[in-house]
């Protein structure tokens, strides 16, 4: 492949140079051109490499990563295990816990309550 560069640059030297009868700052102009040219395949290669080291590194960190936690998982010695009888069991606790009424269901003073409303005489429902 470097060849095949090489042998590009010296024809399209050779035909500037037949085109411009040796002219020197059109030779001088396509030499820079040329090494313009070659100092980016350079840099892509150089960064191409970069980017290769780079992904050799990561995959190595994640194969090490992967390694450590199957060994760490493998390695634990505790193993939760239940019983029906974890679930069936009352608990205990320090007061006792609050049952909700159902909704719709009344209690007795609010019963109390509505029939006093209604001993007052006023109605205090509202209706369209």
């Amino acid at each position: 492949m470097e060849n095949k560069k090489v042998n590009q640059e010296r024809i399209c030297r050779e035909a500037v140079k037949n085109h411009h009868h040796h002219d020197p700052e059109e030779e001088e102009k396509v030499e820079q051109f040329f090494a313009l040219i070659r100092s980016f395949h350079e840099a892509r290669k150089r960064r191409n490499t970069e980017l290769e080291e780079r992904q050799r590194k990561k995959k190595k960190i994640n194969s090490n990563l992967m390694n450590d936690q199957v060994q760490s998982s493998s390695s634990s010695s505790w193993v939760p295990s239940f019983q029906w009888e974890d679930f069936t069991q009352e608990i205990e606790y320090g007061k006792p816990t609050f049952i909700f009424p159902p909704p719709g269901s009344r209690s007795k003073k609010e019963e109390e309550q509505k029939k006093q409303g209604d001993e007052d005489g006023l109605d205090l429902k509202l209706a369209l």
